[in-house]
């Protein structure tokens, strides 16, 4: 048991190193032997937990979307309103692309699956949970079809943010604005079908 847990712990800091590794340099400037000085090991050490560098590029790739869904979750959970909710899950994505442009200016499309295939099906499980999360909080108030329309909706102008994020308050400003504006032009739709089934 006291081994299996050592082992976990050893493959999260490959993981760390090769993120690390992969901010200052992007993947095809980073090495195998990169990542084995940065972790202060020795080759064999990282090729123990990951057969090659796109192996471990996905490990990264999946540790980054993972922690953003998880804080998607609990900060949807949190929330107390429709909007606060979809605004929840929202900021998260958008709080991976500040961290990642924060730490790689110049290759943080790369860890954001922006520019390589290698992790296109982690990135559309991704966008899919985001979604399904989104849809799930303004299913409160529309029909599932309408909230899947406007959840998608907003993820892709979500992704639009991050191409400009110079002003983080602005872009969150923005963003707010828009979920706002989408849950009460919800709301309205949802009020006229409640009187429209009463006068029936």
């Amino acid at each position: 048991m006291e081994s299996g847990a050592r082992r976990g712990v050893q493959r999260e800091h490959v993981i760390e190193a090769a993120y690390t590794c992969f901010a200052r340099n992007g993947l095809q400037r980073t090495t195998m032997e990169d990542i084995a000085r940065e972790l202060r090991r020795s080759r064999p050490v990282v090729y123990r937990y990951f057969s090659d560098k796109g192996d471990l590029f996905r490990a990264v790739a999946g540790d980054l979307m993972q922690t953003a869904i998880a804080d998607a979750r609990s900060g949807a959970e949190a929330a107390t309103s429709t909007a606060d909710r979809v605004v929840a899950v929202l900021e998260a994505k958008l709080a991976l692309a500040v961290r990642v442009y924060a730490d790689s200016p110049h290759h943080a499309r790369d860890l954001l699956a922006q520019d390589t295939g290698l992790v296109a099906d982690q990135a559309a499980e991704y966008i899919d949970e985001l979604a399904r999360l989104v849809t799930g909080a303004l299913s409160a108030e529309l029909d599932v079809d309408t909230a899947a329309e406007r959840a998608a909706i907003l993820i892709a102008l979500t992704r639009g943010l991050e191409d400009d994020m110079s002003d983080l308050d602005l872009t969150r400003s923005r963003l707010r604005l828009a979920v706002d504006l989408v849950c009460a032009h919800d709301g309205n739709a949802a009020s006229g079908r409640e009187t429209r089934t009463r006068n029936a």
